[in-house]
């Protein structure tokens, strides 16, 4: 990271340089406003400290020329007045932050992504670097690994055979096109830079990341695909076509691969209808949820038929869509797309738990040779919490494949509900209290004990994670005119409504560490009771309900 620190107090701004240097950014530091101007008029930086006050020209000015042509990302201003014209001017500015002498130099470290030596980039990144034997390439040594090549064939063997974050081509002894192009063809997700600058470095990291995460995406949906016996077809792009479909759908529909490959939409589309089966693809790309509809759908030979379309965003390219096509009537077809990614997932969860099986030993050898407190230390530290992450994902994926075999009992409510609200009391911190309320204690339920525990404790769960260190969590029971219902309710912000009708969606999740299944497995366990589960809206909290078929009769079996 290269910085421009420019202060007339020379002692100051030598600390800055300092404090900068040791969290591994390059700084060049000048006493007055205009040395500032003509600084970064002979190079790029990726942020500038600025004194609002300085002899030759103001800080402001220096500030209003960085930014209105780009010469630097992050832009800080530093001042000794509580009040003054620059700090009137800076106002007008389009969001420069103030620091006020003196200052907490971890603010100032925050402010410009330094308080980890290897900030800009997500984690510790790879890169292949074309350049000059000459060019100085100090800037990468505190943000990521990278191989240096001198000759244009040496950087495309390496490509070839190794998966970089990115290349940077510096030579301009090269044609630049022709090399980024030759790059492209080895390695379709490789961003490719000609700049040194670290921001801009780490963007193209970003870049490569999201194409592979995409990319893998895209490979474990064709793996699901075609072990799916349910008619599926993805389209992307637009006008919309056809990217990827199964064996399910040619049976349906009666279509030929040759004829799907890159496919309109119109191929499908019955011509009394318009265009239904685009529409529907836009409504689900425009709302981000999955959306239902009955339309007529072409067959083979131009016959049309009814059919029930559920289409879902898929985050595999962009603007994907998967449509899934059930037949038209009372059947729910997100019932269906559980019931289909149940039949399916459970083989692709065993192969990738395998393979993390394998990672994880080979990292715990190598972490055994590895000096703790090193650079590589710390990054396998993180792998190895990433793939821990991912087994916890399999894990879950598993369960919710898994197929149910409910025990039935008929048990004391007040037993399942009090051991779901220890279990959820064990992860709970202490600002929160979990309560179980049942009106009559008496009251027995005829259900499987262990599942309905776990789908308590996972709504539960998801409560405590949703309340900000204190709150209370509320576990109920009482009976209906048609049943039992039990609550499970909390006082914190509750379920923004945009997310209400997604939330039960398999791999629907808002956390950044959430797998997506939890509240999946919970409507799976319910509905294999004969129930149903919905997110009721009454605030404030979170409020979920649990409706369970008629009290047993007291001659059927029991449990004490």
């Amino acid at each position: 990271m290269r910085v421009l620190i420019a202060d007339d107090n020379e002692d100051l701004a030598q600390s800055l340089a300092n404090l900068l240097q040791d969290r591994g950014a390059n700084t060049v530091v000048v006493g007055n406003g205009a040395d500032a101007l003509t600084a970064a008029e002979e190079q790029d930086f990726d942020a500038a400290v600025i004194d609002l006050k300085m002899p030759r020209r103001s800080g402001v000015e220096v500030l209003q020329h960085l930014q209105a042509n780009g010469r630097a990302g992050r832009l800080v201003a530093v001042t000794g007045y509580e009040r003054s014209e620059g700090l009137d001017a800076l106002a007008r500015l389009d969001s420069v932050p103030v620091l006020h002498k003196p200052f907490d130099p971890a603010e100032l470290l925050g402010l410009l992504g330094l308080t980890d030596p290897c900030a800009l980039l997500p984690e510790r990144s790879r890169l292949a670097v074309l350049a000059r034997p000459k060019d100085d390439l100090s800037v990468l040594r505190n943000l990521a690994s990278f191989d240096r090549f001198a000759d244009e064939d040496l950087i495309r063997e390496a490509v070839a055979e190794h998966p970089y974050d990115a290349a940077l081509i510096l030579s301009n002894a090269v044609d630049r096109d022709e090399i980024s192009a030759d790059l492209h063809t080895l390695d379709q997700d490789l961003a490719v830079l000609f700049s040194l600058r670290p921001s801009l470095v780490a963007d193209a990291v970003e870049r490569t990341r999201e194409r592979r995460m995409r990319a893998e995406r895209a490979t474990l949906l064709n793996v699901v695909f075609q072990r799916t016996p349910a008619p599926l077809l993805v389209v992307a792009g637009e006008p919309p076509s056809v990217s990827l479909w199964n064996r399910g759908l040619r049976e349906l529909l009666g279509h030929r691969d040759t004829e799907l490959e890159g496919a309109s939409l119109d191929l499908l589309e019955a011509p009394s209808a318009g265009q239904a089966l685009r529409a529907l693809v836009a409504e689900a790309r425009l709302t981000g949820r999955s959306t239902r509809k009955t339309l007529p759908v072409r067959r083979r030979g131009g016959g049309l038929q009814e059919f029930s379309v559920l289409a879902t965003p898929a985050d595999c390219c962009d603007q994907s869509v998967t449509l899934l096509f059930g037949t038209a009537g009372p059947d729910d077809p997100q019932a269906e797309a559980l019931r289909m990614l149940g039949a399916t997932a459970a083989g692709v969860a065993h192969e990738m738990r395998n393979t993390l099986a394998g990672v994880g030993s080979s990292l715990e050898v190598l972490q055994g040779r590895i000096p703790e407190g090193s650079a590589a230390a710390t990054v396998l530290t993180r792998i190895r919490e990433r793939t821990a992450r991912a087994s916890e994902v399999m894990t879950d994926l598993l369960a919710f494949a898994r197929p149910l075999n409910l025990r039935l009992k008929t048990i004391p409510a007040r037993m399942v509900l009090m051991s779901a609200a220890d279990r959820i009391r064990e992860r709970a911190p202490s600002g929160i209290s979990v309560d179980v309320r049942i009106p009559d204690p008496t009251l027995r339920i005829r259900v499987d004990p262990v599942s309905l525990q776990m789908a308590l404790v996972d709504l539960g769960n998801n409560a405590v994670n949703a309340l900000p260190g204190r709150g209370t969590v509320t576990l109920s029971c009482v009976v209906e005119t048609e049943g039992v219902e039990l609550r499970v309710a909390d006082d914190g912000p509750g379920v923004p409504e945009a997310f209400a009708r997604q939330i039960f969606d398999p791999f629907f999740t808002t956390r950044a560490q959430g797998s997506g299944l939890g509240l999946a497995n919970v409507r799976k366990v319910v509905e294999a009771h004969g129930g149903q589960v919905d997110l009721e809206n009454r605030g404030p909290g979170a409020h979920f309900l649990i409706r369970l078929p008629t009290r047993p009769n007291e001659s059927e079996e029991t449990a004490p």
